[in-house]
């Protein structure tokens, strides 16, 4: 067993380092690097400017020894900084990180409360029409993209019933009341063709997680005018 494990262990850092490395070519491989960006934002940077900031990027070495470079930096947990968002990029994937771990968690949780008893009960039946209609509803989520899946249950979720958000996570603000949850819960994200009545009514209740002080002030400017004039500020907007 300890074998197999180990074996199984190798595979997935052999298949990590394999995949890093060709994501990590196919981008180098791109036109442009981000000095480019930094030259059409800046008409005043001159062509010494850039090829010295390719240097002290790193930009002017061979691509297999940026990688190298860039994996040895990661494995020690350092993965850089994120020029567009001004901060280490450990730092802006992590609350993405626990977001992911937290709907992978509760997506094995009903996997395994839903497989485990059908399972059983059909393993008590082998042969039987039960046994072949499971077997066969496997082998089609399996066969089934992934991706694809995703989008119909958007569209049933999220645009027909409206039951569920299209997509990202939110915070409920403290002091909602138990009904308040479970209005909104019922409503879902305001549909595209809803009334302006479900946009504040989820304004009012729901504040985004990742905010800044600053934004969050914002948000409550916005709150407070639509919930003077609610009509006018779709308007203006």
């Amino acid at each position: 067993m300890s074998r197999y494990l180990a074996s199984r262990l190798v595979e997935i850092v052999v298949t990590l380092a394999l995949m890093s490395l060709v994501v990590y070519l196919l981008i180098g491989l791109m036109p442009g690097d981000p000095i480019d960006l930094m030259i059409s934002a800046d008409p005043r940077m001159t062509s010494a400017d850039a090829e010295r900031l390719r240097a002290v990027y790193g930009i002017d070495r061979p691509l297999l020894e940026r990688y190298l470079a860039w994996a040895g930096q990661a494995l020690q947990g350092n993965f850089g900084y994120s020029r567009s968002l001004n901060q280490p990029v450990l730092a802006v994937l992590w609350p993405r990180l626990l977001n992911t771990l937290e709907l992978a968690g509760i997506a094995f949780l009903l996997s395994v409360a839903i497989a485990l008893p059908i399972g059983v009960w059909t393993a008590a039946r082998p042969k039987s029409r039960a046994d072949y209609a499971v077997n066969l509803l496997s082998f089609a989520g399996i066969s089934t993209p992934p991706f694809w899946l995703a989008l119909l249950l958007i569209m049933l979720f999220s645009v027909k019933l409206g039951v569920l958000p299209a997509g990202g996570m939110a915070e409920v603000r403290p002091g909602t009341s138990s009904g308040q949850k479970l209005r909104l819960a019922g409503r879902g994200l305001p549909k595209p063709r809803g009334g302006a009545g479900d946009l504040y009514a989820v304004a009012q209740i729901v504040v985004p997680q990742q905010l800044s002080e600053r934004e969050r002030e914002l948000y409550g400017e916005l709150q407070a005018a639509s919930n003077e004039n609610p009509r006018r500020h779709m308007e203006n907007a």
